[in-house]
């Protein structure tokens, strides 16, 4: 493929790309081409009059302090830090020069153990705590010690991130939540019983289970429910003294408030059965066909344009697509040897078009730089004029 003008990337990168592999120089050459010698396996590029081989050239300072060799494909480097002390060598050794060490040095002693002078810290010095505190550190990060309080209060009074609390007053705490809690007292027998159950021994969250289905002070229970005392010592018969937990309902009609079960995909698209209920998944998949209605999907404009998808809806915007893309173009030939740029009339109507060239003697497609000038016209580029009627174009909507 030929490209007839310059390619402007936007300074995005050109990956895996070969640098025109030859054997031989091209014959010709422009300032800045390039090309790879497959001979000497070097990369070389055009000065405007000469092919010049790319390579590492010899860098000399004024001084002598850092030298750059090349032979072949081999680099040497030298360099010399000041001519005095060290120099890295061009066989890569580090070196220090004759006179590099001078007497300056690490001296003797001059590195010392640092530690905690003995008998800086006793042990009755760490022995006079106040009462109910400890020494450490409740803050972030590493830092001075600190006293920190304890408090034994079995309700934690005071509790915060500043204090510590003792194992039996976290204890005593959560005794008392435990011993708060509700328990499960027995069974209930909603069918022989008139009134809810408990006594004055109650407590708030005490909780049966319901053994035999029944209605009790207008209250509908089923085997499996749960009555969960809302007070302590709670009403027998009013309702509002208790939370009522449905375990077990019968199956759901048009009717009667129950459970359901939910349609297979076979059940979804059979239509027949009206005692299950659809999710959206079972519902996506009653696809409408030619014998059985249902959902449908639109088309994607790949779809539209391949027409060969017998299971999805066209909408008017994937008809209008069809029809743009099919109807109407136009075709023709430009160049005269003399200009580089030809404003081209296709008469379409729209300033949505795609336009192709193509050398007219090979029908190989060729890459031209092109710009929409208005809903009829285009204008095209090429950097050298082209030869009279050598290049086809094919303009569509």
């Amino acid at each position: 493929m030929k490209f007839t003008n310059t390619v402007d990337l936007q300074q995005n990168n050109i990956i895996n790309i070969v640098i025109d592999p030859r054997a031989t120089q091209p014959a010709t050459g422009v300032q800045g081409q390039f090309y790879y010698n497959t001979t000497d396996n070097n990369v070389y590029r055009h000065d405007g009059s000469n092919w010049v081989p790319l390579g590492i050239v010899t860098i000399e300072s004024e001084d002598g302090s850092i030298v750059v060799d090349q032979s072949g494909s081999e680099v040497d480097l030298g360099l010399n830090v000041d001519d005095t002390t060290i120099e890295i060598a061009p066989d890569g050794q580090v070196r220090i020069k004759d006179g590099g060490v001078s007497t300056p040095k690490l001296a003797d002693g001059a590195v010392t153990t640092i530690k905690v002078t003995d008998g800086a810290i006793t042990f009755a010095k760490i022995q006079d705590v106040p009462t109910m505190t400890v020494l450490g550190r409740v803050e972030a990060g590493t830092g001075d010690v600190s006293a920190i309080t304890v408090i034994n209060d079995n309700d934690l009074t005071g509790a915060d991130g500043t204090n510590l609390a003792t194992a039996g007053a976290i204890k005593a705490y959560v005794d008392a939540l435990i011993a708060g809690m509700g328990n499960l007292i027995g069974s209930f027998d909603a069918a022989t019983s008139t009134q809810f159950p408990g006594d004055s021994d109650t407590r708030k969250g005490d909780y049966w289970y319901v053994s035999v289905q029944g209605t009790v002070q207008g209250v509908s229970l089923n085997a499996g429910d749960v009555l969960i005392a809302n007070t302590a010592d709670p009403s027998p018969t009013d309702p509002n003294d208790w939370i009522f937990l449905e375990t077990n309902r019968d199956q759901a009609t048009t009717t009667v408030l129950g459970l359901v079960r939910l349609a297979t995909t076979a059940e979804a698209q059979g239509g027949v059965v009206d005692d299950k209920v659809l999710t959206p998944k079972t519902l996506q998949d009653v696809t409408a066909t030619e014998t059985r209605a249902g959902v449908s999907r639109i088309a994607t404009e790949a779809e539209a344009l391949a027409g060969e998808d017998d299971t999805t809806t066209m909408t008017p915007a994937k008809v209008k697509l069809i029809l743009d893309e099919n109807v109407g173009g136009y075709a023709g030939l430009i160049g005269n040897g003399t200009n580089t740029e030809y404003e081209i009339t296709h008469s379409l109507g729209t300033q949505s078009i795609i336009a192709e060239f193509f050398l007219d003697s090979t029908g190989e497609k060729v890459m031209v730089d092109y710009f929409v000038i208005s809903n009829n016209t285009i204008r095209a580029e090429f950097s050298t004029p082209p030869a009279n009627n050598s290049y086809r174009v094919i303009i569509k909507k």
